[in-house]
């Protein structure tokens, strides 16, 4: 993965207790360390989303990753 910030967009979807389904859409930058890869980094964004929604298993609906420029 290339030097410099990325930003990311994350939707997750998941069950409820109740049986409802929620949704979480969460974005923000990801700044890589040597040796990351686009895999490194979902994996990181993901467990960030999953601690932020309370639970540890949800279907991603979308995920973006690009460089933070324009």
């Amino acid at each position: 993965m290339a030097d410099g910030t990325y930003h990311y967009v994350i939707t997750l979807q998941w069950t409820l207790p109740d049986g409802g389904m929620g949704t979480y859409t969460d974005q923000g930058t990801y700044s890589p360390t040597p040796n990351d890869t686009r895999e490194t980094a979902y994996q990181t964004i993901l467990a960030h989303a999953l601690r932020e929604i309370r639970t540890n298993k949800a279907t991603t609906l979308h995920f973006s990753l690009e460089r933070n420029a324009l």
